[in-house]
C-alpha cells in the first residue's frame, strides 16, 4: 500500500474510535502478511521452488550435449541467457550462399533453400551447362551466367572475392561439416573409390584403404575424386593440397572461415542447425522442413572398426581440428538461441513427421548401385511436395531453364518460362 493511502487510514482512525483501532490492527496483519508472502516468493524462485518447468528444460537440454571427442577431451556445458525480448522482431532474409560439402548432406540443406527460393521467385547462381559448378579449381564468376544473384546452392571449391562478385549485397554465407571418419567412408563407397584404388576383391576395401591411406594417395594420384580421401571439407573450404599437412595453413584457414561465414552446420545434429539457420534467416519452421531422397545403398556401405577410425583421424587431423572448433561453435550458437530451443526442435521434428506422411508413400524398393529405397510421392500430396522430393540436380537444371529459357539439354526454348509464384 501506498504511504499516502496510509495516512489517510491513520486520519480515519483519529475520528473514528475504538470500531476503528481494531480495523488498523488487522489492516497492519494484513500488510504484514503480504509483505512476506512476497519474500518467501522470491526466496523460493532463488531456490528454484517455482522453476520446476525452466529446470526440466534445462535438464533435458543438457542431455542432448554432444559426447563426440575433440582433441582437448573438454566436455561443452552450456549455460542459459535470459530469454530475449519479444520485440526484437527481424526481417527474412533472402540472399544467401551455401557452400555445399560432399558427402555431408548438403544435398538437402541445398533442396531446402532451392524450394524457398524457387516459391519467392529468387535468382539463383547456376552453372553455364549441365548441373554442378565444381571444378578441381577454386571457384571463378565466369562459371556462371553474368549477374547478381539471391542464391548460390550447388558445388563450388570456396573464394570469397569471386562469389561476392556474382552474389547479391549482404549475402548470408554457410556451410556444413561432417565428423571426417564417417564422411571418408561415405565419399570412398559413393564415389567407388575402391575400384580406383585396385580394392575391389578385398573383404573390407575401406579397411584395407585406412590401414595405409598414404600409399593409396600417392599411387593413385591421378584417381576421380581422389581429393575427396583427405581433408575433404577443408578441400572445398580452399585448403591447397600442399597444405594439407601444414599446421599453420590450417590454423589460418579454420579462423578465416570462423571470420567470413555466419553459419557452420554439422551433420550430425543436422535438425538442430536448420534451427540455428532458420534463426539467421529470420524464416518460418515451415521455410526449412525437408524429405531425406533415400539411403545409400548397403553395398557401397564398409564396416568401420575403432582402429579404423583413429587410423582415419590421424590422416585427416586437419579435417579433425576443422569439425572439433565448429561443432563447439554450434553449441555455442545454441545457447544463444534461447530457452525456447528444445521446444522449438521438437515442434519442428512434428513437422518433419507430417511432412512425410502427407507428402509420400511408404519407401519403396528400387535397384541402382547407390541407393536401397526412394521416397514416392503421395498422388494428395501438395504441389510443394514434388518440389520438396525433386533432387537438387533436377532442380538446378529446371532453374536455369526458368531463368534462362534453355531446356534441360541446355537448348534454347522458344519463350522464357516464367518463375513459380508464391
Amino acid at each position: 500500500m501506498g504511504i499516502f493511502r496510509r495516512h489517510r487510514i491513520r486520519y480515519l482512525l483519529l475520528a473514528c474510535g475504538t470500531t476503528a483501532v481494531v480495523l488498523w490492527i488487522a489492516l497492519n496483519i494484513e500488510i504484514t502478511n503480504e509483505t512476506n508472502m512476497i519474500e518467501d516468493k522470491q526466496t523460493n524462485l532463488q531456490q528454484g521452488k517455482y522453476g520446476s518447468k525452466s529446470q526440466d528444460w534445462k535438464n533435458k537440454y543438457q542431455q542432448r550435449i554432444p559426447t563426440i571427442p575433440s582433441q582437448s577431451g573438454e566436455q561443452h556445458i552450456p549455460t542459459f541467457p535470459p530469454i530475449k525480448s519479444q520485440d526484437d522482431v527481424c526481417q527474412p532474409k533472402q540472399q544467401i550462399l551455401f557452400l555445399k560439402t560432399h558427402k555431408t548432406g548438403s544435398s538437402t540443406v541445398t533442396s531446402i533453400l532451392q524450394v524457398y527460393g524457387y516459391w519467392r521467385n529468387l535468382t539463383f547462381a547456376v552453372p553455364k551447362s549441365g548441373a554442378q559448378i565444381l571444378s578441381r579449381s577454386f571457384f571463378r564468376a565466369g562459371q556462371v551466367h553474368p549477374g547478381k544473384y539471391d542464391m548460390l546452392v550447388n558445388h563450388a571449391r570456396y573464394n570469397r572475392d569471386e562469389m561476392e562478385k556474382v552474389m547479391k549485397p549482404g549475402a548470408k554465407y554457410i556451410t556444413i561439416l561432417r565428423d571426417v571418419t564417417t564422411q571418408i567412408e561415405s565419399n570412398f563407397g559413393y564415389f567407388g573409390l575402391y575400384y580406383s584404388f585396385g580394392l575391389k576383391n578385398s573383404s573390407n576395401p575401406f579397411k584395407t584403404f585406412a590401414e595405409n591411406p598414404s600409399y593409396y594417395w600417392t599411387t593413385y594420384k591421378r584417381a576421380s575424386f581422389r581429393r575427396y580421401m583427405k581433408n575433404p571439407n577443408l578441400f572445398d573450404l580452399g585448403l591447397s593440397e600442399k597444405d594439407q599437412e601444414n599446421i599453420t595453413a590450417v590454423e589460418r584457414l579454420i579462423t578465416k572461415i570462423s571470420q567470413e561465414f555466419d553459419l557452420v552446420l554439422i551433420q550430425e545434429y543436422f535438425n538442430e542447425s536448420l534451427l540455428l539457420l532458420k534463426k539467421l534467416m529470420c524464416w518460418k519452421l515451415e521455410d526449412i522442413l525437408y524429405l531425406s531422397k533415400g539411403k545409400r545403398s548397403s553395398r557401397i556401405r564398409f564396416v568401420v572398426e575403432q582402429r579404423t577410425i583413429l587410423s582415419i583421424r590421424r590422416w585427416s587431423w586437419a579435417d579433425v581440428l576443422l569439425y572439433d572448433h565448429f561443432n563447439k561453435t554450434l553449441w555455442k550458437k545454441i545457447e544463444e538461441y534461447g530457452p525456447s530451443f528444445n521446444a522449438d526442435l521438437a515442434e519442428f521434428e512434428s513437422k518433419l513427421n507430417e511432412t512425410l506422411y502427407n507428402c509420400t508413400l511408404p519407401n519403396a524398393r528400387i535397384y541402382d548401385n547407390r541407393r536401397e529405397t526412394a521416397l514416392r510421392k503421395n498422388p494428395k500430396g501438395s504441389p510443394k511436395c514434388d518440389d520438396m522430393l525433386r533432387n537438387d540436380l533436377h532442380f538446378t537444371k529446371m532453374l536455369r531453364r526458368i531463368q534462362y529459357g534453355e531446356n534441360i539439354d541446355g537448348t534454347k526454348l522458344p519463350n522464357k518460362t516464367s518463375p513459380k509464384k508464391s
